[in-house]
């Protein structure tokens, strides 16, 4: 194949004019036609946000526009994605002269498409630096009642749950507390600074699909020491993580939101006395990278795919899924 660009214009119009196209690829007055069917359809959930996006955002401007000021822009990318009419590439055959339309995608992580390819491009970014080890998955969870302060203002807020999550591990890693002869629990700090090795991707949603922020690791069974040692790391104190988990995320959003939230925290640490839930039990993944595809799978693609889409109702606006 040739890129139609190594010809010049007069050659294309020449090439064009001569050629018998078929009727659903161009329209009368020789624009490409937007329901022209070639290699890639828009998909159904694009047909689904073109037919009701417009109603549901009226619906809802206030709250969308406050909350999710960038999901006009993100969804109008799904609706556009292949749409012939925005730009395509053509491609030619210098033997047979037979040509290929290749519409531009919208390259956005919240289409089914896009995102896809975007999760398989970052699941070879992490294998091309991940140390050759053995990994663990730790998934690091809030509970129902702190779920609507990550919402919004939503970067600023992830970011504090990165950063606890991020703290924990370093915590764990180069810190401990005993009790004294007085039964006072003493802060213990090694005196080699260790630093580890870990992926972390935020999930947004639970099983049921709901709002669920919770962080998904991916950490090496390894530490490197500041005294240039590397040494196996494979013991995790559970009870130990929970709780200095629950207590460094309680202290950067009381250090956030003020003394405003020193109720709700004290409300937290006495439902939650074992601290916040973090699974961190040994999972035996087939090889490396399915424990990458697993922990990345929704970091570049919606909560449901085109596959779970039984049947679409346009008449009806009705959706059925499995």
């Amino acid at each position: 194949m040739k890129n139609i660009e190594t010809i010049n214009e007069y050659e294309f119009l020449e090439f064009y004019n001569e050629r018998s196209f078929d009727s659903n690829c161009f329209n009368d007055d020789g624009s490409l036609n937007k329901n022209y069917n070639f290699f890639k359809s828009t998909g159904i959930i694009a047909s689904i946000f073109d037919d009701h996006w417009e109603s549901t955002y009226l619906a809802n401007k206030e709250i969308i526009d406050k909350y999710r000021p960038d999901a006009v822009v993100e969804v109008q990318k799904i609706i556009d994605c292949a749409n012939r009419n925005l730009g395509c590439s053509v491609y030619v055959c210098p033997h047979c002269h037979d040509i290929v339309f290749i519409a531009h995608t919208c390259k956005s992580r919240f289409c089914s498409s896009c995102g896809y390819k975007y999760k398989n491009q970052r699941v070879e970014n992490i294998l091309q630096t991940a140390y050759n080890c053995n990994h663990r998955q730790v998934v690091f969870t809030i509970p129902e009642q702190l779920r609507n302060y990550f919402f919004f203002p939503f970067e600023h807020r992830i970011n504090i749950l990165f950063n606890a999550v991020s703290k924990t591990i370093y915590s764990i890693l180069n810190e401990s507390f005993k009790k004294n002869k007085k039964g006072i629990f003493k802060k213990c700090v090694s005196k080699i600074k260790y630093s580890p090795g870990f992926f972390a991707f935020l999930h947004t949603f639970g099983r049921d699909l709901k709002w669920n922020p919770h962080i998904h690791v991916l950490l090496a069974e390894l530490k490197l020491g500041s005294d240039g040692s590397c040494k196996t790391w494979n013991f995790f104190d559970y009870d130990a993580l929970s709780r200095r988990f629950q207590k460094i995320l309680l202290d950067l959003i009381s250090k956030d939101l003020g003394k405003s939230f020193d109720n709700k925290k004290n409300l937290l640490y006495k439902k939650f006395p074992n601290g916040f839930y973090v699974y961190a039990e040994p999972k035996k993944f087939k090889d490396f990278k399915s424990g990458v595809e697993y922990v990345t799978r929704y970091c570049g693609r919606v909560p449901i795919s085109e596959n779970r889409i039984v049947n679409y109702d346009e008449d009806n606006g009705l959706v059925t899924f499995s």
